[in-house]
């Protein structure tokens, strides 16, 4: 998994919600929000709440948010790929 560095500067919508990582497969959940593929799923087995707003969600289908990945795939082509562990302040 990829956690992201503090100190670049990575668009907040690029990382999950729910890893704080960066996201390689970003998906829309019922909720509205976008998580990576495997946190929401693994989130859902475990709960029917949104992370993010906790409201009761009805289905765990996740659309993919092709938009955000074209634009991930191309700030790591324009940055660099990101460290594979986070660093402190």
């Amino acid at each position: 998994s990829q956690h992201v560095r503090r100190k670049d500067s990575v668009p907040p919508i690029f990382v999950c919600p729910i890893t704080q990582e960066f996201m390689r497969d970003p998906c829309i959940a019922e909720d509205g929000y976008t998580y990576e593929r495997e946190a929401i799923e693994r989130w859902a087995a475990k709960s029917d709440r949104s992370p993010m707003s906790n409201q009761k969600m009805k289905t765990l289908r996740v659309i993919p948010n092709h938009a955000l990945r074209s634009a991930i795939r191309e700030w790591q082509t324009n940055h660099g790929p990101q460290e594979e562990t986070a660093q402190g302040t």
